[in-house]
């Protein structure tokens, strides 16, 4: 019992996080916005997945601040220092 309410929670926390980009990029792109956001649905497990197995929400949120430094700062030297 107590493993299925690990992976329900693993799996909800993979939905919410695939929620928010997929209306938005479905909304401006159609179907093919869906598939584009399909990373946050692996991130969001991952990310879940840490959090149930540590029982502690910081090294996720660690981890999430790092892949946004990583994701702004490429866009940003691809973008700006071009």
């Amino acid at each position: 019992m107590r493993w299925t309410r690990g992976v329900a929670a693993v799996l909800g926390n993979a939905a919410g996080f695939y929620l928010v980009p997929v209306v938005a990029l479905s909304w401006a792109l159609g179907w093919i916005g869906a598939a584009l956001a399909l990373p946050t649905l692996a991130a969001g497990a991952v990310w879940g997945f840490v959090t149930h197995r540590t029982r502690s929400i910081w090294p996720a949120l660690a981890s999430h601040f790092a892949a946004d430094v990583v994701i702004l700062g490429g866009m940003w030297l691809y973008f700006v220092r071009v």
